[in-house]
């Protein structure tokens, strides 16, 4: 039994130091800077955020910093001791819910007026209650690939950014799947074999080796990618993997679409007419 089906869905906000006297032009003054950076793209965005673990702190912790407009996040999971080390958590969060308890300690480091909306529930139990929030892009950074699947199938008429790190933490993907692009079975074709799926049962995550600094380095490849599908930020990929430990190479490719993919072989092209 979810623990957490009493739960309501939760809102914060992140202060606007914008609206202050005298930080109008300073807050986010650096990032404007970069070539191609819109920060009009980032506050019109609405970004469902997947997963409230690893992955999920560290993309919604750089999202809240650089202001993106509404942050949806999906997760069923009660915070636990050994997330502490790794996920935006607290001691006094622990055996609360990760969406409500990820959602507000991020609206506590973001000054650009990001919302943040915590749905207490896994993605798919929120679609079947009802719960599910608009969005206009997707980040998946759960750690199992029953759910990458089901979001890739459920999105395929919007972006959704893929992460994941490998159980050894040497090594991350990011692939970004893309409306009339290669789908996410295209790209990933793995993630659909159930012989190699990761079982999940009762809402339980795997007890897979985990630390930061393939979680952070993952994340913000993902959040660059975010930035490219808005913005005049150049990516050239849509599969990228980066490898710490330097035992085999990083990978940048731009994988096709497969005529014959599953998921997506009947879904017709955008109109680019």
């Amino acid at each position: 039994m979810n623990v957490f089906t009493a739960l309501r869905i939760r809102r914060f906000r992140c202060a606007d130091l914008r609206r202050r006297k005298g930080c109008a032009e300073a807050v986010d003054d650096r990032q404007r800077r970069v070539p191609g950076f819109s920060q009009p793209a980032l506050e019109g965005l609405v970004v469902a955020v997947v997963g409230s673990g690893g992955l999920g702190s560290e993309f919604v912790r750089g999202a809240a910093k650089k202001g993106i407009g509404r942050l949806n996040l999906y997760d069923g999971d009660p915070v636990t001791l050994s997330n502490l080390n790794r996920q935006m958590f607290r001691p006094g969060d622990i055996g609360k819910n990760k969406a409500v308890c990820l959602a507000r300690n991020a609206s506590r480091l973001g000054y650009l007026g990001s919302q943040l909306v915590a749905v207490p529930f896994y993605i798919q139990a929120a679609v079947d209650r009802g719960l599910e929030q608009p969005c206009d892009a997707v980040f998946c950074g759960v750690d199992n690939d029953q759910t990458r699947a089901y979001v890739a199938e459920r999105y395929l008429d919007k972006p959704v950014i893929f992460a994941a790190v490998s159980t050894d933490a040497g090594h991350g993907y990011v692939a970004v799947q893309e409306p009339g692009g290669a789908c996410f079975r295209c790209i990933h074709p793995q993630a659909f074999d159930h012989e190699t799926a990761v079982p999940v049962e009762d809402g339980q995550c795997p007890v897979d080796p985990a630390v930061i600094d393939i979680l952070g380095v993952t994340a913000m490849v993902a959040l660059y990618a975010l930035d490219s599908l808005v913005m005049e930020r150049p990516r050239t990929w849509n599969f990228k993997q980066v490898v710490l430990h330097g035992q085999m190479p990083d990978i940048t490719a731009a994988v096709s679409r497969r005529s014959d993919c599953p998921l997506c072989s009947s879904v017709e092209a955008p109109s680019t007419g």
